[in-house]
């Protein structure tokens, strides 16, 4: 097969176009339809052959037209007819298929109407239909003309039938025309262009300000033809002397890097794809503080009742700090202090919290959080009152009881009557209230009293206990000779002493009351521990004795006696010798992801009380959480679905137990190899610059079993354990001996971990294969060209632990699913299968293909991880391809590339995907190390600082840059209109391909770097700015987190500006002839991107290493 036939099956040169001509008057009923095509450029070209059948892809016909590039086929019968090209040389060699043209031929007689024949829409475009009639077993087509005209159903049809289509957003200003031909009649649509962009209501304001820097929010733009946000400032009104460029989805930013003392002015446009800047929002201004900006705010908390309250907070600042104030719950509003500057007060109200479960929300002020905590209302039912008579007199009974405990409780009704259970009246009495007299009552009767308490939200509770009293009967005194009177004799009340103190061991006391004859009086305790034994209700003279119990506790306490209205303090000291010890079984005090229990066994003297508490919501204590003496509380934890270890403290018997439980992280790498010289060297890296992170790693089989292999040189094991200190990295290393075994790996952490494969064999080269997180539908590039080599494979893997059904779709370019390329397979637990595109559709001709892969699995509780591998005929082309997520759902719009290389025989292919379901505009801009633009030629145009291109719904699009001409250099950046992914391959004849994938914008990152002066070996470091200029520290580090000695380095770059060195150049202090370890970089005033390759002096050891935001 000569080199042309491959070029022409690569770039599908042929095109078809379609002439149709009814024969009416010469036959009975024939057609004519007449093709025309492009020719083909290659030399050996002798000839065309028209194939046509009336089917799709399936040619029934063959005409050998020769070296004519049109041709008119006649007598054709009612029908659809399919036609294609393929050209042939003069070896009679023959190319693949040219695309696919259609046309129906209709029988005579039949006459078609559509309705309506135009219609009209606005810029962002939208669906409409249109209706076709026609008779019967009358055929017809339908096929737009515009390419921003999209027919989704009724492409073709008999008799009647409805066309629908959709219209894409025109981002021109100017209006456009396109049609349809349906059923031989031209459908008209007619767009308007967008309005241009004007002042939009940002409402941009200042949310706080520190020493050389001021943070301002905004209200998000609402046009559709936004694509990015510009942030100005200056030091005078009007006068913008730099800008942010952020990203659409940001709403609020900081400008560092100010003067303090002066006043800057800020603004904000946007920008849209087709028409530049917006005009500028409002301006605001804002003097930067001279001094450190410190904010604190006072109380930090307030707990309320579940009625609805006030509350404030005071803010402490220095003049010119600004600060704001915002509620993170919708039941609790700021009504003033919203925001301010210097001192000031920010005032609130909570709601009623009508729920039983108490809840708790907070307030940011002054970026200090504020909590408030609110109890649940409690049903209203039978309180513990306690309700008791304290004292009666000739006409009077007094009355006292326990306070409410319910928080919802606004007032009490205190009831009286002259029948046990019939009450004629009631006192209305604050909640504040615990005793009442009443008077103006009869002598010598009996009364019976109640109490009860409202609420706001659940009405009145039951009533308490009943009690009652007899009204002491009147006394006569003679008032003279002649006359006497009948006069009350007023009852008064002592007692012996008002209070007594006792030691942690109680002990028994008494009270002598003193009163007249007939005047009743009571006694109550308001404590457990103090009990009346004698004497709680009485009539003139008594005495009340009592019992106080032993104080086991670590605490003081005070309690008192009530007695005939007079209170009598009794206060009992703490048992200040009485220690209590526990342990805890299992002896760990630290649990795993997946939760546990465990038993505490507490140890005390004899009698004494303890109790557990304090426990945070994820610990359930599951037995009774005190006691006295020697007890036993089990416990247990939640399964903690979050990536980060968490700690809870647990109060024991007086004493503090902190329980730690791991986080839920798994990384998967679903493709690793040994044997038959393939090796593969798993490096993980700890992002956390405080947290040691510990954890496994299992290599598992196609079926999830165990895959014993020897890592760095250690016997076979079924799990290999490690721990990470912060900022650290571990490698683990196949040893490429015996047959070749492949499979997947598992690492299961208690924080974070990253990593990479690297993946290599002396013929092919090497490759990096990243971290893969489950996904229930993916989508990733399919490159492949049997006469250059070019082929893709797919591995897919099953980190559940039940089986996976998956469906696989293999579409081209256009995102639609090319004939035959539907597949499905199932993965066992753990299990996992890797093939070539070949192997897993071999109905499909994949000899010159580029497309992509959809995976979806068949159930919404599966999911599997995956990496593509792209492989070639030269040692070097072998590398790794994306895997975009499309269930759960990406959210970029826009991807970071922070190195890019063409001429001088290196070359930048960038391949782009669309994983929605609607069409993709994307901006494609170069910029240099200085972040000016880049021009570049791509796809063999002119050269220019950048390209557009349009993908269609889960289609592709490859732009490639340089090969010839001097080398420049720097990053690349792609704004699209809906969700994107795609891969930067590197390429070099020298040296092989690298995939680089897009990088994530941060403050900072970590990536692995190797170097061996013996093996010829180093890493190259590539960082970019994402819009701002910034300042960059680099620290060196070791595998275990620490910086090495000359392993300091900073960098200064300018706005979109970028670098790239080996690590020698950035490290020229540092003795890195032989270093296993990790580069840290942070940016101070923007956010940063970054790309690390490992070059080797071996032909095809090329490859990318992960860069990891730093958390």
């Amino acid at each position: 097969m000569q080199a042309w036939i491959g070029q022409a099956r690569f770039l599908q040169l042929l095109r078809l176009l379609v002439l149709l001509y009814l024969a009416g008057n010469t036959r009975a009923f024939a057609v004519d339809v007449t093709l025309s095509w492009d020719p083909n450029s290659e030399p050996a070209v002798a000839g065309y052959n028209l194939h046509y059948g009336t089917a799709a892809r399936t040619y029934s016909e063959t005409i050998v037209v020769g070296d004519k590039t049109s041709y008119t086929v006649t007598g054709l019968g009612g029908g659809t007819y399919f036609f294609a090209v393929t050209a042939y040389d003069i070896l009679g060699n023959e190319s693949s298929y040219s695309n696919e043209v259609s046309q129906t031929a209709s029988p005579a007689g039949c006459t078609y109407s559509i309705s309506p024949l135009s219609q009209s829409f606005a810029s962002a475009g939208g669906t409409g239909s249109a209706a076709v009639s026609s008779s019967t077993g009358c055929s017809w087509p339908a096929a737009s003309n515009a390419g921003w005209i999209t027919i989704t159903s009724g492409g073709s049809g008999g008799g009647n039938g409805t066309v629908t289509y959709t219209v894409e957003t025109n981002s021109s200003t100017s209006s456009r025309t396109g049609t349809m031909t349906i059923a031989g009649q031209t459908f008209t649509v007619t767009q308007a262009g967008s309005v241009p962009p004007t002042t939009t209501s940002f409402d941009l304001r200042v949310t706080g300000a520190s020493v050389g820097s001021v943070s301002l929010t905004w209200n998000k733009t609402t046009d559709p033809a936004a694509a990015n946000y510009n942030l100005y400032e200056g030091t005078s009104s009007g006068n913008y002397g730099t800008y942010a460029d952020l990203n659409l989805a940001t709403t609020s930013y900081t400008f560092t890097g100010l003067t303090p003392g002066v006043t800057y002015y800020f603004a904000i446009a946007y920008d849209t794809w087709g028409y530049g800047d917006s005009d500028l929002s409002n301006e605001v201004s804002q003097t930067v503080p001279a001094v450190a900006c410190t904010y604190s705010i006072s109380p930090l908390s307030q707990s309320f009742a579940s009625t609805a309250g006030t509350g404030s907070a005071a803010v402490s600042s220095s003049t010119a700090c600004s600060w704001s104030a915002a509620s993170n719950a919708g039941w609790i509003t700021i009504t003033s202090g919203g925001s301010g500057g210097g001192n000031g007060t920010v005032t609130y109200t909570v709601e009623t919290n009508s729920s039983t479960s108490s809840r708790t929300g907070t307030m940011t002020i002054a970026g200090r959080t504020f909590t408030v905590t609110q109890a649940g209302s409690v049903p209203p039912t039978t309180s513990s009152f306690d309700l008791r008579v304290t004292s009666a007199s000739v006409g009077s009974v007094s009355l006292a009881w326990n306070k409410a405990t319910d928080p919802a409780a606004v007032n009490y009704n205190l009831y009286r009557g002259t029948a046990s259970g019939n009450y004629e009246t009631y006192a209305d009495l604050n909640v504040a209230t615990t005793s009442y007299t009443f008077t103006g009552l009869t002598p010598g009767v009996t009364y019976y009293f109640a109490i009860s308490y409202d609420t706001w939200t659940a009405g009145e509770s039951d009533y308490s206990d009943e009690v009652s009293q007899t009204v002491p009967a009147v006394v006569s005194q003679t008032m003279s000779a002649e006359v006497s009177q009948t006069a009350p004799a007023a009852c008064l009340y002592s007692i012996s002493s008002l209070g007594r103190s006792y030691g942690s061991a109680g002990g028994t006391g008494r009270a002598t009351v003193a009163s007249s004859t007939g005047c009743g009086w009571g006694a109550a305790s308001d404590a457990s521990w103090m009990t009346i034994t004698a004497g709680g209700s009485e009539r003139g003279n008594g005495t009340v004795a009592y019992t106080v119990e032993a104080n086991k506790s670590a605490s003081s306490r005070t309690a008192a006696l009530t007695i005939a209205g007079q209170s009598f303090r009794v206060t009992q000291a703490s048992s200040q010798s009485e220690i209590c010890t526990y342990n805890i079984s299992p002896a760990s005090h630290s649990f795993p992801n997946t939760g546990g229990s465990g038993t505490l066994s507490i140890s005390c003297r004899s009698g004494y009380a303890w109790t557990v508490s304090g426990a945070p919501e994820w610990i359930n204590i599951n037995s009774a959480g005190s006691g006295t003496g020697d007890g036993a509380v089990t416990f247990s934890l939640e399964r903690n679905s979050g990536k980060h270890r968490r700690r809870g403290e647990l109060t024991v018997a007086g004493q503090t137990l902190v329980v730690e439980q791991a986080g839920r992280n798994k990384t998967a790498f679903p493709q690793v190899a040994n044997g038959a010289q393939w090796v593969s060297s798993i490096v993980l890296t700890n992002p956390s610059a405080t947290e040691t992170v510990t954890g496994s790693m299992n290599l598992l089989n196609d079926g999830g079993q165990p895959l014993l292999v020897s890592l760095n040189n250690q016997p076979p094991a079924e799990t290999v354990s490690f721990a990470i200190s912060p900022l650290g990295g571990a490698t683990f290393t196949t040893d490429g001996a015996g047959d070749l075994v492949s499979g997947s790996a598992q690492v299961s952490s208690d924080n974070p971990v990253s990593g990479v494969v690297k993946y290599s064999h002396p013929a092919f080269g090497m490759a990096g294969v990243g971290e893969s997180h489950p996904l229930r539908s993916l989508m990733t590039p399919v490159l492949c060209d049997r006469n250059r080599g070019l082929n893709t494979a797919v591995a897919l893997h099953n980190t559940s632990d039940t089986p996976v059904e998956m469906r696989l779709s293999l579409r081209g370019l256009d995102g639609r699913e090319v004939a035959r390329g539907s597949s499905s397979a199932v993965l066992p637990a753990g299990g996992h299968v890797a093939k070539f595109i070949d192997e897993l559709f071999p109905g499909v001709d994949a000899s010159s293909f580029q497309g992509t892969l959809v995976v979806r699995s068949s159930g919404l509780e599966q999911s599997v991880t995956a990496t593509t591998i792209q492989t070639g005929g030269s040692v070097g082309e072998f590398t790794t391809l994306p895997v975009i997520p499309l269930d759960p759902a990406p959210a970029p719009r826009e991807l970071f590339f922070a190195q890019l290389a063409a001429g001088a025989d290196w070359t930048s292919v960038l391949f782009l995907t669309n994983p929605k379901g609607t069409a993709s505009n994307n901006q494609l801009a170069f910029y240099d190390d200085e972040g000016r633009p880049l021009p570049i030629s791509v796809n063999a145009h002119p050269a220019a600082p950048g390209v557009s291109s349009n993908i269609q719904p889960q289609g592709a699009v490859t732009l490639s840059a340089g090969g010839n001409g001097s080398l420049v250099s720097g990053s690349a950046r792609v704004h699209a209109s809906g969700a994107v992914g795609g891969v930067l391959s590197l390429t070099s004849p020298g040296l092989g391909v690298a995939g680089v994938g897009a990088s994530i914008p941060s403050d900072g990152f970590i990536a692995p770097v190797t170097r061996s002066a013996t093996e010829s070996s180093s890493t190259g470091v590539a960082i970019a700015s994402t819009g701002l200029p910034v300042k960059v520290t680099l620290t060196l580090r070791d595998e275990k987190g620490k910086p090495v000695s000359g392993g300091g380095a900073t960098l200064e770059l300018s706005a979109n500006g970028h670098l790239a060195r080996y690590l020698e150049q950035l490290f020229p202090d540092a003795d890195t002839r032989e270093f296993r370890g990790a580069v840290t970089a942070t940016a101070e005033g923007g956010s940063i991107v970054g790309a690390v390759l490992e070059f080797h002096s071996k032909a095809g050891q090329i490859t990318a290493l992960p860069v990891i935001p730093l958390q």
